[in-house]
């Protein structure tokens, strides 16, 4: 079992650190970085291919999306799938790279052709580190360029946190927001171990140099240290929750779920949003921030790492 989670690096992440995720969208995840059939799926791409996906998720996100850019742009960034500063860009159609996100976002943001930016968020969350960080970078982008996100259709645990940090947020008619807190998922894999007649022996140094390994239930230790990083990214999360939609952090933790996600109705009535509108009608908003010349914005759309262009123009 541990083997294959460390064949599909990019999915290790989920036994080391607190998780920004509701916890069924956990398991399920969980259970996706253990399937051997999607594993053996992505490890068919040769290192060439996976190397010029890579090459075509950087170039779609930084700079090729702001040709022609003239009359002003809207750069719709997509937050979709596990969240993770390590995740590599080959592998997007499993999720979103923070790390690549963050260099787009400050990438629109400087440049001066873009009007407004819009998140497309369509997550259950991820690394609650990684989540921490972008949530930032979000923030800190209010006041320099209109910053919209959607939920279209889930912006659930980390991805919530990411798009609170926008200064509107809106989500579809059918979607959900919300699965406000952390969870951290030790995995023993001893009993997975002794059927294959496999025994692991730790050598260490350091008093709590293993806290948390797979090989055995964790100590007590173990658990509070685990216990005291999941309070500690909790609080973190409420707080940023809290600055993003101007309200009291009372309220975020007794008024927005509770751990829960909520429907787009009840998500509205509970002001986690804004309002509840597709991802379409936000752009034509975005398209139109700041500009009274009646002069229609540029869409440019990224989705999963590759540059396309829909039926995005605003009307």
């Amino acid at each position: 079992m541990i083997e294959l989670i460390d064949r599909l690096d990019a999915f290790a992440v989920l036994a080391h650190e607190p998780m920004a995720m509701p916890g069924d969208a956990l398991s399920k995840v969980l259970a996706l970085a253990r399937n051997e059939a999607v594993i053996e799926a992505i490890e068919a791409k040769s290192p060439e291919a996976r190397a010029d996906l890579a090459k075509q998720a950087q170039r779609a996100l930084r700079g090729d999306r702001l040709a022609n850019g003239n009359a002003g742009a809207v750069a719709v960034l997509p937050v979709l799938g596990v969240l993770s500063r390590r995740l590599p860009l080959w592998i997007w159609p499993l999720g979103t790279n923070t790390q690549a996100i963050t260099a787009a976002l400050r990438d629109a943001v400087a440049d001066p052709s873009v009007r407004a930016i819009v998140l497309e968020v369509d997550s259950s969350g991820g690394s609650a580190d990684a989540t921490h960080a972008l949530g930032d970078e979000i923030y800190s982008a209010r006041g320099r360029k209109p910053v919209y996100a959607v939920a279209n259709a889930v912006a659930a645990g980390g991805a919530y946190w990411l798009a609170s940090q926008a200064d509107r947020l809106f989500v579809t008619p059918s979607g959900e927001v919300g699965g406000i807190g952390v969870t951290w998922a030790h995995v023993d894999i001893s009993k997975a171990q002794a059927q294959e007649g496999i025994r692991t022996t730790l050598i260490y140094a350091g008093p709590h140099k293993v806290d948390g390994h797979p090989y055995g239930p964790p100590t007590e230790s173990a658990r509070a240290y685990m216990r005291r990083r999941v309070d500690e990214q909790y609080r973190a999360f409420v707080a940023a929750v809290a600055r993003g939609r101007s309200v009291p952090s009372q309220a975020v933790i007794s008024h927005m779920g509770g751990g829960r996600v909520l429907g787009a109705d009840r998500a509205y009535a509970a002001g986690m949003v804004d309002g509840v509108a597709t991802l379409n009608s936000v752009v034509r908003r975005a398209a139109s921030a700041g500009r009274n010349d009646g002069k229609r914005a540029q869409v440019h759309r990224i989705e999963r790492g590759l540059l396309r262009d829909p039926s995005l123009t605003p009307e």
